[in-house]
């Protein structure tokens, strides 16, 4: 349970939610909770209230990655941003199945899988299998290539 500007937001397992930097908020949490966060420290928002995501919000067409990295043919994809504020974007994407070859971005993400699993082959590293339900952060700069063999659906959490 959230509570924040006597507003009250109660959150069960598998949902997410945004707290607007400078929100403040009550939480209580029952026993044996386990949850993955990540502190951004945006344009500060005082008096905004924390935001449940909608993971089942509907998706509109959006741009494949690029084809200079694709190792195939271009996948359909799809998005919808659920929350921007400074150098930090949330929201929602899905793609089907496609391979890209080692990229580096400029920005960290945190991606929590919905749908389908990928692998993650980091430079110099292990490739990292992330399925459903799990959550992966790929920092700035860290090249990673990627792989999947099914559509994938994911909340994103992208700043820098």
């Amino acid at each position: 349970m959230l509570e924040s500007a006597g507003e009250k937001l109660r959150l069960e397992a598998g949902q997410a939610f945004v707290i607007p930097y400078g929100a403040t908020v009550k939480w209580q949490a029952s026993a044996g909770l386990q949850y993955c966060f990540v502190a951004v420290m945006t344009p500060a928002e005082p008096g905004r209230s924390p935001l449940q995501l909608d993971l089942a919000a509907p998706l509109q067409p959006c741009a494949p990655p690029a084809a200079e990295v694709l190792l195939g043919p271009a996948p359909k994809a799809w998005s919808v941003p659920l929350y921007e504020a400074g150098d930090l974007r949330v929201g929602l994407w899905q793609c089907e199945a496609y391979a890209r070859r080692e990229v580096r971005p400029a920005y960290t993400e945190l991606m929590y899988l919905l749908e389908g699993g990928m692998q993650l082959a980091p430079e110099h590293g292990t490739p990292v299998q992330v399925e459903a339900g799990e959550v992966i952060v790929a920092p700035a700069g860290l090249a990673n290539a990627w792989t999947s063999e099914r559509v994938v659906r994911k909340v994103y959490c992208i700043w820098g």
